[in-house]
């Protein structure tokens, strides 16, 4: 609802109220006491102690559908950036948008190297995955780290091999 009315002027966004996942369905949305933490995943002792106040404080059903339900390949050109921030959650929009990836140039997306959300993807499965989809790690920015200097998460930016 804030979103809508932040951008109530501009007519060429449209806001879809739905999660992005891999297949529809409904599922469970942890809530977190700070809301932009909240995901489809568990949220994990770790995380709430790395970030304290991210603790789930309550869960909402919400719709999922793919990404492809959304966007078509025909709306995208061949320099379309998408950028991914799901909180664990980011394997399976990517798996998603799978017919979209052909035209998508460069992914910028969110990526963990501890498990924060239960079940969560690391790095490494969004990497292979991407790179199995002609996507090379062109940068990695915005390192996160524990108290010891352990990394925790970084933005990741893929840019495609062959420009189709």
């Amino acid at each position: 609802k804030a979103l809508k009315n932040v951008l109530i002027f501009k007519r060429d966004i449209s806001i879809y109220n739905y999660a992005i996942g891999a297949s529809k369905c409904e599922m469970e949305m942890n809530i977190s006491q700070s809301e932009d933490c909240s995901s489809l995943l568990t949220i994990t002792q770790l995380q709430d102690e790395i970030y304290p106040g991210t603790r789930k404080k309550n869960t909402q059903k919400v719709k999922v559908s793919k990404l492809v339900d959304f966007i078509s390949s025909n709306e995208l050109n061949n320099n379309s950036l998408i950028k991914i921030d799901v909180q664990g959650y980011e394997l399976e929009v990517l798996k998603s948008a799978s017919d979209l990836l052909k035209k998508i140039k460069y992914i910028y997306v969110e990526c963990s190297f501890k498990e924060l959300y239960k079940n969560q993807a690391s790095a490494d499965d969004v990497i292979n995955l991407l790179a199995a989809n002609d996507f090379k790690l062109s940068g990695i920015y915005n390192f996160v780290n524990d108290k010891k200097g352990v990394s925790l998460q970084s933005d990741f930016f893929f840019e495609r091999k062959i420009n189709n």
